[in-house]
């Protein structure tokens, strides 16, 4: 655990990278981009990663260094001081479907969609682009439709991997987790994927700012807590003043009912979420770095695969 008292200023390191495919085949791919990467992701990596052609992770004597394990299966730590009850920590993995994808690409069709990794999941980058490049071989969706990975590049468009090249492990961008300066303007919070949270044991489908930013503020916490220092001081409390003080002017969302189908569980887990956008007046300035760490990090339930994802803007601008 970090020293409280050590003058450590407070961040959690992390970087989105874009992956640029080009579709070799034509046939149906899926309604739910998200859920189908992740779906045929695991399964690739799981190929590429273990050594051991095991049923399941538990029980493996590589399981807390096994890429696959670590992205998909991540174990809690026997001596956390948090999450001590659950099998797993949150995903230190995201993967974002595209904005615009067809349902059924022809061949030449070139899309793009992100995926986030944070903290020591960085290291494993070429795991990831080497189970990326395998997935396009095997195909995506019940038609396997194949696609050549065409490359991995960085936010601002750098190369970070090519066909034939090598994915050396990132450094990532270390973003703040310390409440912004004070700055009253009118904001907006933009729910691009489904947002599932729940609020005092129940489903939330109507969440306003103070749900959010607790949600929001939780999920970083313990990202940092299992993937950065290790500080165990919650984030919360730095935030509520401003999300609760802050006026609510228009709204306009809807809740989006839909499930997935879990191989591993044999069974359909409701995935459904709210979508639209609020706006409020209020400290943007203090809320500020917890939504831009949000918009990486997603908030809620199922972010591995792009679900809470979440835009922030001050109105004013």
């Amino acid at each position: 655990m970090a020293d409280p008292d050590a003058g450590i200023v407070p961040v959690l390191r992390l970087d989105r990278f874009v992956c640029e495919i080009a579709f070799r085949t034509s046939g149906r791919v899926s309604r739910r981009w998200g859920q189908t990467l992740r779906g045929g992701f695991g399964l690739a990596l799981r190929r590429l990663s273990c050594s051991r052609r095991r049923e399941t992770c538990g029980g493996c004597a590589l399981f807390t260094v096994c890429p696959y394990s670590y992205l998909f299966e991540t174990p809690v730590p026997p001596a956390s001081e948090v999450m001590r009850l659950y099998p797993h920590a949150p995903h230190p993995l995201i993967i974002e479907s595209p904005d615009h994808a067809p349902g059924v690409p022809e061949p030449g069709t070139k899309i793009r969609f992100s995926f986030i990794l944070i903290g020591k999941a960085l290291e494993y980058l070429p795991y990831v682009a080497l189970a990326f490049q395998d997935l396009g071989a095997a195909g995506l969706g019940s038609d396997k439709v194949r696609y050549d990975l065409l490359g991995i590049f960085g936010e601002n468009g750098q190369e970070r991997w090519m066909p034939g090249g090598k994915a050396a492990a990132a450094d990532g961008t270390a973003l703040g987790l310390s409440p912004g300066q004070s700055r009253h303007c009118r904001f907006s919070l933009r729910l691009v994927t489904p947002l599932r949270i729940q609020t005092a044991g129940r489903i939330n489908r109507a969440p306003d700012l103070p749900d959010i930013a607790e949600a929001l503020a939780r999920r970083i916490f313990l990202l940092r807590y299992f993937y950065g220092d290790g500080y165990t001081e919650i984030l919360a409390p730095a935030y509520r003043p401003a999300a609760a003080g802050a006026v609510p002017l228009e709204r306009k969302t809807a809740w989006n009912e839909h499930r997935r189908h879990s191989t591993r569980q044999q069974r359909d887990i409701p995935v459904g979420g709210v979508t639209g956008w609020l706006r409020w007046e209020g400290d943007f300035g203090v809320l500020e770095p917890l939504f831009r760490l949000g918009e990486y990090v997603h908030v809620g339930k199922n972010a591995l695969f792009g679900l809470g994802r979440i835009l922030a803007s001050d109105d004013s601008l």
